[in-house]
């Protein structure tokens, strides 16, 4: 019998994502330090399509060294996010305290670390809202 963990969690900072709405776990393919769009990603080839990669540390407003790892999520765009390290969890508890944006909240995994569960539909709703009204036409807005 394989063990399935009930969660990931992603370093850099702790982010906890359930294991379900992880597609792939890959090495990045540009160089980390190149920046890019959005939250201090870029763009990353892998599988034949484009997926924009987003800095998890940026998800928190932090700054910092960007890992070499890239964790594609199963959402209905083709997202990454760039961390240093990803491990199993099992199921998260909930903790008191507040979240830094609506689409995650604060948690502790198996080992009682503070960690911020991602709502991954929630993170893909609140990236969209601005690129909506963005691509409107200029009469529109």
């Amino acid at each position: 019998m394989i063990h399935k963990p009930a969660c990931l969690v992603l370093s850099g900072p702790a982010l906890a994502v359930a294991a379900e709405q992880v597609v792939a776990v890959f090495p990045r393919c540009r160089d980390p330090d190149a920046g890019g769009a959005g939250l201090g990603g870029g763009a990353d080839p892998y599988a034949g399509r484009m997926l924009v990669v987003v800095q998890a540390g940026g998800l928190l407003g932090r700054s910092g060294p960007q890992g070499g790892l890239a964790v594609q999520l199963a959402a209905d765009v083709e997202l990454a996010l760039m961390v240093e390290a990803v491990e199993a969890t099992g199921p998260l508890v909930d903790r008191p305290g507040n979240a830094p944006a609506s689409w995650l909240a604060p948690c502790l995994d198996d080992q009682q670390r503070p960690v911020y569960q991602l709502d991954v539909p929630g993170l893909v709703a609140a990236v969209r809202a601005p690129l909506r009204r963005s691509s409107a036409p200029a009469a529109a807005r």
